[in-house]
């Protein structure tokens, strides 16, 4: 790894247990700080040994769970896990992605603002929460199963053919693939009986969110003025803020 590339990590480790230890300062806990810990540091380590994640995206995956286990208790954090599982499978069928998992910089930046969101809990935290899980997991089985299935790409800016895994390419069979992942997301929150979230709005957010972040990734990422991780961040981001602007509509509350 170039030394930039370990200080933008050590940068996102920062972030993520900083964030964490804002959650274990905050008011509104669910969970307990040991419990949390103990899940947290679990869930990591298995994300480690299944190759998922490098030793740098172990830690801030660590942190990133805590938030999600003190602030949302087990049913939000048991949404995280099935995300993990979906994104993890669907990147075992490509081989695009390194084999050392992904690092701290990726794992914060997919992650990051469902995090924020759970510091500053309120009507609406859940939609927009599930809405950045639901656009993660739809980003990346897309991007995955797009490659490996989905024939010849389109640029999603001008449709014309590109090569398979450029930065904003799209396929059929990896948007539908998308599509059915945030479906599936929404889906297992409605199982876990996780409340205070509209059904459809996670939903339509993830993949407002996974064609954005396809956008972004074939006009600004291209152009240089962005890396693959600070596009996420966008794509996460404007899920966010399609579920924040849906939630409002439906319900004329502040989040």
């Amino acid at each position: 790894m170039r030394p930039r590339g370990r200080l933008i990590d050590a940068i996102a480790v920062f972030a993520a247990l900083g964030l964490a230890g804002l959650a274990a300062l905050s008011p509104w806990p669910i969970a307990s700080i040991p419990a949390a810990l103990l899940v947290s540091a679990s869930f990591a380590v298995a994300a480690w040994l299944l190759r998922g994640v490098d030793i740098s995206g172990a830690i801030a995956g660590t942190g990133a769970a805590f938030v999600f286990y003190r602030l949302g208790g087990w049913r939000l954090f048991a949404v995280l896990l099935i995300v993990f599982v979906l994104t993890l499978a669907a990147t075992k069928v490509s081989s695009r992605r390194e084999a050392g998992g992904r690092s701290a910089s990726q794992v914060t930046a997919n992650l990051v603002v469902s995090m924020v969101v759970l510091l500053y809990p309120g009507a609406g935290t859940y939609t927009v929460a599930l809405a950045v899980l639901s656009e993660l997991a739809a980003d990346t089985v897309s991007s995955e199963i797009g490659e490996a299935f989905g024939g010849e790409p389109r640029l999603i800016s001008t449709m014309r053919k590109t090569l398979s895994g450029a930065n904003g390419g799209i396929t059929l069979v990896g948007t539908a693939a998308g599509v059915t992942a945030a479906l599936l997301v929404t889906i297992s929150a409605c199982a876990l009986q996780l409340r205070g979230f509209h059904l459809w709005v996670p939903i339509v957010s993830g993949v407002v969110g996974m064609l954005a972040d396809s956008l972004f990734g074939a006009t600004l990422e291209n152009c240089g003025w962005l890396n693959n991780d600070a596009v996420n961040l966008l794509g996460t981001a404007c899920s966010a803020a399609v579920a924040f602007g849906l939630f409002r509509l439906l319900v004329r509350a502040p989040l």
